[in-house]
């Protein structure tokens, strides 16, 4: 939409905001906006919060995918969602995912044919920055425990640290729903900021699966692993705690160390990844985690300049 600009005296420019946000946000004359200077583009924002979205939709045989789709609206900001179905066994479902994904849903109306699923907890933006850090401490308590287990082949704590993935879900979910919700201080920090949190998943992803490996193979694979390839997943470790000091004090040469210490690794990991199949997976596992970490600072970087 276009607005007119008026002129006030010789230094006062005004235009018009829309009636529809007006209205939306219930803003009245006196209030204070936040106006930010983006440019070609100049950014319009309220503290207040609507009432939230609502959605309804059928999800009768979408057993498969159930996760994913109620995943997508708890991160985009929906406040309440009615589901129709025709299994009965779907609310139960329904529930694990509130339980393991979706902080402050809970299920407030539950029928044969349907259910409803409602945000009884508040998102606020000084949340973000304590969440992501939680993030960042449980990858890192992962990361620590894995190597503990692999230096001394032992299986029992495998279970309970691929668990801990789900807790980052948890984390990085609410912190994606507050950016649709809420944005952030900087508004052209939202998309790295966005892309942070889900490359910071996507790191507790690959120790996941590195769990996977070891519980599918019954503990075999976690049995005599080489010195080599600990010592290289020790210093996977040292590269994240590089990348978690470089995320909260930014600095450009401390990034191109880290960057050349990226680089050594990579280096060392390919001298490795061929000697026997079970080195050639550690290896995959450990160029992932590598690169996601990269992801998150090249983010970083995007927010930086």
């Amino acid at each position: 939409m276009q607005r007119s600009i008026i002129q006030i005296a010789n230094s006062t420019y005004l235009v018009s905001l829309p009636k529809p946000w007006i209205s939306r946000y219930g803003i009245h004359k006196g209030e204070q906006v936040e106006v930010q200077d983006l440019g070609k583009t100049i950014a319009i924002t309220t503290q207040k919060t609507t009432e939230g979205k609502i959605a309804e939709l059928d999800v009768s045989g979408l057993d498969q995918s159930l996760k994913d789709i109620l995943y997508a609206l708890y991160k985009v900001g929906y406040q309440e969602v009615t589901l129709h179905y025709t299994d009965p066994l779907l609310p139960e479902k329904i529930q694990a995912v509130i339980q393991n994904e979706m902080i402050g849903f809970e299920i407030i109306e539950q029928r044969n044919s349907h259910c409803t699923i409602k945000s009884i907890a508040g998102v606020y933006e000084a949340e973000f920055d304590n969440i992501i850090r939680r993030t960042f401490l449980l990858l890192k308590s992962m990361a620590t425990e894995l190597v503990e287990c692999m230096e001394q082949g032992n299986m029992t704590p495998i279970k309970n640290i691929k668990l801990q993935e789900l807790n980052n879900n948890k984390y990085t979910a609410f912190c994606r729903r507050i950016l649709h919700q809420k944005g952030y201080a900087e508004l052209k920090k939202v998309i790295p900021t966005y892309l942070i949190v889900e490359h910071v998943e996507k790191v507790a992803d690959e120790y996941k699966y590195l769990c996977d490996f070891f519980m599918d193979s019954k503990g075999k694979a976690i049995k005599n692993i080489s010195p080599t390839i600990i010592a290289l997943f020790k210093e996977a470790n040292l590269y994240m705690e590089k990348c978690y000091q470089l995320y909260y004090k930014f600095d450009l040469k401390d990034m191109n160390e880290v960057f050349k210490f990226r680089k050594q690794f990579i280096n060392k990991i390919h001298d490795v990844a061929n000697q026997s199949a079970r080195d050639a997976r550690l290896a995959h596992y450990l160029v992932n985690i590598i690169q996601e970490l990269t992801n998150i600072i090249c983010f970083k970087l995007e927010e930086h300049v």
